[in-house]
């Protein structure tokens, strides 16, 4: 059998081909497809590609002949889902820059350094950035 393509270097098979096996201690690069080797190490020339994923619908995957509920399809986000979405993500950024500038300024004390002018420069950056979106408003801080 031969490949019906390639992907990012790999030869892309519709089927699995003859003797030829699933090799899932990988992740896919390609969704919907799975690795399959041909059961040799490819350190010592064994051969490496995808395959096509063909998955029963409607069907338990431990129980064959076992009819799964209909699955329901994800509904879009509304403007309030969004909004929190966007929110916490604010949020787990401004605790991850906060650890970080807090790892700095204990850098900064253990090694002896002012970290004066590495906050001044922060809170330019910040000032700057508050500027150029509201250029007539006066400063935050």
């Amino acid at each position: 059998m031969s490949a019906s393509g390639a992907y990012k270097g790999w030869d892309v098979y519709e089927s699995l081909p003859d003797g030829w096996k699933i090799d899932n201690t990988a992740g896919s690069p390609l969704s919907g497809y799975s690795f399959c080797n041909n059961g040799e190490s490819i350190l010592n020339g064994g051969k490496r590609a995808l395959v096509k994923v063909h998955r029963p619908e409607h069907h338990h995957p431990k129980y064959p002949g076992v009819q799964c509920p209909e699955t329901k399809k994800a509904q879009p986000l509304t403007k309030d889902d969004r909004r929190v979405m966007n929110d916490a993500a604010r949020a787990k950024l401004k605790e991850n820059l906060l650890k970080d500038i807090t790892v700095d300024l204990m850098i900064c004390k253990i090694e002896g350094w002012d970290y004066r002018q590495y906050i001044a420069e922060l809170h330019a950056l910040i000032d700057g950035v508050h500027e150029s979106v509201h250029p007539k408003q006066s400063k935050l801080f």
